[in-house]
């Protein structure tokens, strides 16, 4: 017992040292000390006679106590974790079966066996994904880009009209994006100003009346 009391009277002295060197230390380097209304006396609070030995604890929010509120958040229940768990053994999926596998179960359009809901509606029109060329877009305006910068050089009257192996080259287009050929578009065309001969796969309408 004794030596527990002088372990107490030690703990306490070096406490009161460790207050004593902080705020040695808090006034030479004059730093800015936050009180709270706990050490503030009854004078400076500025209360009545009545209510003198009365002391409010202010608690400042900080990283070290900001948390949820109590029951914010639901503690998840462990399955698999004995039978005093409510969850052991088979987790609450029952013996065997397509629901007692891990990740079975039915599609979620499943309507246990009758016609689905997607098949009872009525189809309308056509799909052509399969079978659709797709044609890389070419725009009039681009060709005239590429004549100003150079890098396409239009042919001579005598000489064949640009084909598309002359606008592979000149970059306009990627050999390996060309599946099925190449369509003519006339956006752009108020800039077209050269006479172009072009030899393509397909053009729309307003291109074949620009060129």
């Amino acid at each position: 017992m004794t030596m527990m009391a002088t372990t107490r009277q030690l703990d306490k002295i070096l406490s009161r040292l460790s207050l004593s060197t902080i705020q040695s230390q808090r006034c030479s380097l004059k730093l800015p000390t936050i009180m709270s209304l706990s050490t503030m006396s009854s004078q400076q609070i500025g209360h009545d006679d009545d209510n003198n030995n009365k002391r409010e604890v202010v608690t400042f929010l900080g990283l070290n106590n900001l948390r949820d509120n109590p029951n914010a958040i639901k503690t998840k229940r462990r399955v698999g974790r004995g039978i005093g768990s409510s969850k052991g053994k088979t987790c609450g999926r029952g013996h065997k079966g397509q629901k007692a596998r891990s990740g079975g179960g039915p599609s979620p359009t499943f309507e246990g066996g009758q016609t689905t809901f997607i098949k009872r509606l009525p189809k309308r029109g056509f799909n052509n994904a399969n079978n659709a060329t797709h044609m890389v877009p070419l725009n009039i305006g681009t060709i005239q880009d590429y004549i100003d910068m150079g890098r396409l050089i239009l042919p001579a009257p005598s000489d064949p009209p640009l084909t598309i192996k002359d606008l592979m080259h000149a970059g306009m287009v990627k050999s390996n994006s060309i599946r099925h050929g190449i369509k003519l578009l006339g956006k752009g065309n108020e800039r077209l100003r050269s006479k172009v001969r072009i030899d393509v796969s397909r053009a729309s309408k307003g291109a074949i009346e620009a060129v």
